[in-house]
């Protein structure tokens, strides 16, 4: 069987994040900071957050000084991470 995992990297140019799925390629999408040293930590999410499905678009995701803005590209539905 073949990995469905994907990845992709959003910066605005400050803060870095990579997004990426489960290796079995649905579900809870993990979300990783990149640090100024390249070290990655995972974010811990709490409630619903961005996931992945077989059959959807996938997520547009961006990344800013005040926390995570995720779009999804069927249903434009939206989920924000703040930092607490």
């Amino acid at each position: 069987m073949a990995n469905d995992e994907w990845w992709g990297s959003v910066s605005d140019g400050r803060h870095s994040l990579i997004a990426v799925t489960p290796d079995v390629g649905f579900g809870p999408l993990t979300l990783d900071g990149v640090g100024d040293d390249g070290t990655l930590t995972t974010i811990a999410q709490h409630g619903d957050g961005p996931t992945a499905v077989v059959d959807g678009r996938g997520w547009t995701i961006a990344v800013g000084p005040t926390g995570i803005l995720a779009v999804n590209d069927d249903d434009g539905s939206s989920w924000l991470g703040l930092p607490s």
